[in-house]
């Protein structure tokens, strides 16, 4: 949370407000720390560890998630085709504005917390009668100058400015996590289009294959056939088996045509099948280690938003609540006002005011209730989204890891079928 105070609003206060500011940003931290703390404790609780059986037991509670995945798959062209995806993808570019406009909004609810100053500037000219005793009057002119500065304030007594504050900067962790996961996301679909047209370019060399095959096997029925050593429905059985081996062709062809154009707009492009040739899978080594469950929540950055997210409802319910509380509003103004624009900032003309109030809202028809208990409900649907979201992501690693498991077996006794 630290790191996000950082870069919002750092640029924009003046030099002499640091010191307020980091003080603002002291209190902030230490209520984000606290929101963080409570939402965790009333999330999903993650096993000790995985159900599924680890490929290494011994180091899976030591799995070092900080290498590149990509570099498992030793292959510069899809190296080559995620770079382009990650600097043409609309999807990511969407992201990525979104982490603009969560940035502004946080930076907006900074500005919030500090007293707002504006300028004023006006002139005015006027005519008027003036009346006089036995009826008779006096056109005049008047002229009026005024510069003058306005402050307003909302002292945050009870920190309710500041948890609107803390929910946008939770707001603006969550999109950065949401743009981290967009471009995991985009990084592994790249790879796995990338895949499915390697996949499909081989269906297809097979398909191919396979009919001339069964051609052959039809000339041979068919001269059979002719010599009278066959009966006439072997050959319509060859002949149909040939036929649905051709149509197969066709099969193959549109799927990878499919694979092509997703791979395309993937990467931006137009889809027009200019895919750069490519016919071999990768060759992977090693196997998979899943860590410890506890470790999946820093890894995976959609748990983090998830979290960023439900953080947020519970600082827009404190606040929420606080809106009940009496509120200090402080207004000053002080300028000059004159009718002669050439002495308008003389001293003898500065005029000034000081104003404080207290305001305790009585009677809203249950509005500011209302809208805390909404608050809460919105809170409650963010957690249950991050449990959720725990739950889902625990799935997907145990399915994974048996289907690890499952895969390697499969494909001992479908090498042993191709052999055969």
């Amino acid at each position: 949370m630290d790191n996000i105070d950082r870069h919002i609003g750092s640029n924009e206060a003046p030099q002499k407000m640091k010191m307020g500011l980091a003080s603002v940003g002291l209190l902030l931290l230490a209520s984000c720390t606290t929101a963080e703390v409570k939402v965790q404790s009333q999330a999903f609780s993650p096993p000790s560890s995985f159900s599924a059986p680890s490929t290494d037991t011994d180091l899976a509670g030591n799995a070092d998630w900080s290498s590149n995945w990509l570099a498992d798959f030793n292959s510069q062209q899809l190296d080559t085709l995620i770079s382009e995806a990650l600097a043409s993808n609309y999807d990511l570019r969407q992201a990525a504005a979104r982490v603009k406009e969560a940035r502004a909004l946080a930076q907006q609810s900074t500005g919030r917390l500090l007293p707002s100053v504006d300028l004023n500037a006006n002139g005015s000219r006027r005519r008027f009668n003036v009346a006089f005793p036995g009826g008779s009057a006096q056109v005049q002119r008047a002229n009026s100058f005024g510069l003058t500065g306005d402050l307003s304030w909302e002292v945050d007594l009870w920190g309710r400015l500041l948890n609107e504050r803390g929910a946008s900067v939770s707001d603006y962790k969550a999109a950065q996590e949401d743009y981290a996961a967009a471009t995991l996301s985009l990084s592994a679909n790249v790879a796995q289009a990338w895949f499915g047209v390697v996949e499909a370019r081989q269906q297809l060399s097979l398909a191919e294959e396979t009919s001339k095959n069964f051609d052959r096997s039809t000339d041979l029925v068919r001269s059979r056939y002719r010599s009278g050593l066959t009966r006439g429905l072997d050959l319509r059985l060859s002949e149909s088996n040939a036929a649905t081996a051709r149509a197969s062709i066709y099969e193959r062809k549109a799927q990878l045509v499919a694979a092509e154009t997703r791979l395309e707009v993937l990467l931006g492009r137009y889809p027009e099948r200019d895919v750069a040739e490519g016919t071999e899978l990768p060759a992977l080594e090693g196997s998979i280690e899943p860590g410890l469950p506890s470790a999946l929540l820093s890894r995976r950055p959609d748990l983090s938003a998830a979290r960023a997210r439900a953080v947020a409802a519970e600082m827009r319910q404190k606040s929420a609540w606080r809106s009940l509380l009496p509120g200090l509003r402080i207004n000053a103004q002080g300028g000059y006002g004159s009718d002669d624009l050439s002495v308008l900032t003389d001293p003898n003309r500065l005029i000034w005011s000081l104003a404080g109030g207290v305001v305790q809202p009585l009677f809203r028809g249950g509005q500011l209730r209302a809208q805390a208990k909404a608050a809460e409900a919105r809170g409650d649907v963010a957690l249950a989204a991050y449990s959720q979201a725990l739950l889902t992501a625990f799935k997907e690693v145990e399915d994974t890891l048996y289907a690890d498991e499952y895969l390697n077996e499969q494909v001992i006794h479908l090498t042993k079928a191709a052999d055969e």
